[in-house]
């Protein structure tokens, strides 16, 4: 090559090299322009709506202020997550005192993202999940530098994206087109260790080695020369070790001591890094923790090497979970996803209830009972049921939390109730059987619902199932249809008959929450809860106009409206005028309490228009007589054969 073209090549590759790192260095100044624009707690804001969402079918409105405000935000970060590199010009080797404050910088982003994946979800919005989820995964890239903190900021970030990726299956969100970006942008990541994991073991190495250059110093007259920062750093980290720092300890062998038992650590950190798939790893990162607790690899390693091994396994089962992730992505791309049977029934429920709701006459409409049909068919296949409770954040939070008053009938119960009631009716048209199990399998799913007014409305349509079995038997049930009738029947619970038992405990937990606070708040004298289901939801409909629980205390102070917290009226057998009189009773205890009398809460009506208790054990003896009756009629044509 002549002297021409060498320079030539050499200009375009110093051109190239620049411009790289002017775009690394271009974006870590665009996370610190966007971050100083954001307002104060409003990743803490996104974050607390995001968990809101979460749980959510029916989002409530009042949520959309705070994700308006962090709109921009979120348009800058859309732009500067497609930068390739981030550099953010930290020298590690710096010492302890480092500057790591754009870590927050970087966990306010995710909280934001995270977020607004999350209302993205609730709204169906397919294509910005995707764009959210990417969005992560393109985090994870730009933190930086190499270090343990970073990985570990990487590995939270990971794993708040594979939730991400499960809650946007689980819904069926992600298209082989969307799975398509996503691993995109999972592509910039090692697979093998997409949180830099070893990089930051060898970061950390190159620390503690740096580290033990300044004792000495700081030891020696040399550490004279330290500015009062450094002394301060270096002093701190020899008393944390308990050497002490008379300069007479640091001599006689004790540099070469020191580097061997670091020496030592650092080759036994590796090797079990390096066998992570070997069987016996948890029980070698067990073993490091304890030999650095021992100090087996002395005073110094004792301090420096804290809980390495806890930081070994969580990155490697978080590695594991992003292969899985991967895999399911790239399943989902090529079409061959396994039936996704970690769809939330409810939200099948919630569509049929739309349906009706909109459609008064649907029952008389052939093709939209066809689709009901349809969507009943596929939430039979689905492994999971939960429509969003009040208590559900305090799961996330850790601390009890009501975002609304429990009603005595959700919003959904009524609709679902009446589709029952019409496969049960037509249950004597064509394939009679298929609109029994159909019917069986919702009310299994009443039986998981924590609310007692649907085990109730379980146990009322199981006794009308029952009818129309009893019926069928006398003619000789064909062999067939025992068969499936007897599979769908075992769905129903009987050692918990139609989940009552856990409905009331579920009902009774909530109604604590809510009491003890209107009680901490003066509102109402103390008051003691009934155990009976019958008396628990009068005491749910005692409680439906008192204040809502306040929500203060988590940083929430907007005033919503939570439609998915919406009561219904009442459906047989519950009694819509017995749940107005016990509300009524509610408000009358509590306007007593503002005269300083105080009246206990006692049931003065029946929510239920029959006898509760007598309904569920009448009719769980009852399914399991036909359970037995049915498996009478198989097992007798098994011995014919």
């Amino acid at each position: 090559m002549t002297p021409r073209l060498l320079l030539a090549a050499l200009v375009v590759l110093l051109s190239i090299w620049a411009s790289m790192h002017a775009a690394a260095d271009s974006t870590a100044d665009g996370y610190r322009e966007i971050f100083l624009e954001l307002d104060d707690g409003i990743g803490e804001s996104i974050q607390l709506h995001g968990e809101i969402l979460e749980n959510s079918i029916r989002p409530p409105a009042c949520l959309e202020t705070a994700f308006q405000q962090a709109s921009r935000a979120l348009r800058k970060l859309d732009k500067t997550l497609q930068s390739e590199h981030c550099d953010w010009e930290i020298d590690v080797s710096a010492g302890l005192n480092v500057d790591m404050s754009h870590l927050s910088m970087v966990r306010t982003f995710a909280r934001i993202i995270v977020g607004d994946a999350r209302r993205a979800m609730a709204q169906g919005d397919s294509e910005r999940v995707a764009e959210r989820i990417a969005n992560m995964l393109r985090l994870v890239s730009h933190t930086g530098p190499d270090c343990l903190l970073s990985s570990l900021i990487r590995t939270a970030i990971l794993n708040v994206t594979a939730e991400l990726i499960q809650e946007a299956d689980a819904r069926s969100l992600i298209s082989a087109s969307e799975a398509r970006g996503i691993l995109k942008a999972a592509s910039t990541l090692d697979a093998e260790d997409p949180t830099r994991f070893h990089e930051a073991l060898e970061s950390e190495k190159a620390l503690s080695k740096s580290l033990i250059v300044d004792m000495f110093r700081f030891a020696s007259e040399d550490g004279a020369e330290m500015d009062d920062e450094k002394k301060q750093e270096i002093r701190s980290l020899i008393e944390m070790t308990g050497m002490g720092d008379n300069p007479d300890l640091w001599m006689d062998g004790i540099t070469d001591r020191m580097y061997a038992d670091m020496d030592r650590y650092w080759a036994d950190v590796f090797q079990v890094w390096e066998n992570r798939r070997n069987p016996s790893f948890i029980q070698a990162c067990d073993s490091l923790d304890q030999m650095v607790a021992e100090a087996r690899y002395g005073p110094y390693m004792r301090l420096m090497g804290a809980a390495l091994g806890n930081a070994l396994k969580r990155t490697v089962e978080q590695n594991d979970s992003f292969g899985s992730d991967l895999d399911l992505l790239k399943s989902i791309e090529s079409g061959n996803r396994v039936e996704n049977r970690a769809l939330n029934a409810a939200l099948l429920y919630t569509q049929i209830v739309n349906i009706i709701q909109n459609e008064p006459d649907w029952r008389s409409k052939p093709v939209v009972c066809t689709e009901i049909v349809r969507l009943l068919q596929e939430a039979a296949r689905c492994d999971v049921f939960r429509f969003p409770n009040p208590e559900d954040l305090s799961i996330t939070l850790e601390k009890p939390v009501l975002l609304w008053t429990a009603p005595v009938v959700p919003w959904w119960l009524p609709a679902i109730d009446d589709v029952v009631g019409w496969l049960i009716e037509n249950s004597d048209d064509g394939d009679s059987i298929a609109s029994l199990e159909a019917a069986v399998l919702i009310i299994s799913d009443l039986c998981e619902d924590l609310n007692i007014a649907s085990s109730v409305v379980a146990a009322a349509r199981t006794s009308q199932v029952l009818d129309v079995i009893e019926g069928r038997q006398s003619d000789e049930l064909p062999t067939e249809d025992a068969r499936r009738l007897l599979t769908v029947l075992r769905e129903i619970p009987t050692s918990d008959p139609f989940g009552i038992r856990l409905s009331c405990d579920q009902t009774r937990l909530r109604l604590s929450m809510h009491i003890e606070n209107l009680i901490e708040r003066d509102i109402l004298s103390n008051q003691t809860l009934p155990a009976e289901p019958d008396a628990l939801m009068y005491a749910s409909a005692w409680i439906r106009n008192l204040p809502g629980y306040d929500l203060t205390g988590i940083g929430f102070d907007l005033d919503c409206q939570w439609p998915d917290g919406e009561s219904s009226k009442a459906c047989s057998p519950l009694l819509q005028s017995s749940i107005d009189s016990a509300a009524h009773d509610g408000v009358q205890i509590m306007e007593a309490w503002e005269l300083e009398l105080a009246i206990p809460l006692e049931p003065s009506v029946s929510i239920c228009e029959i006898d509760l208790e007598n309904l569920i054990d009448d009719t769980r003896s009852r399914l399991l007589q036909i359970r037995r009756s049915l498996r009478n009629v198989l097992a007798k044509t098994t011995s014919n054969e």
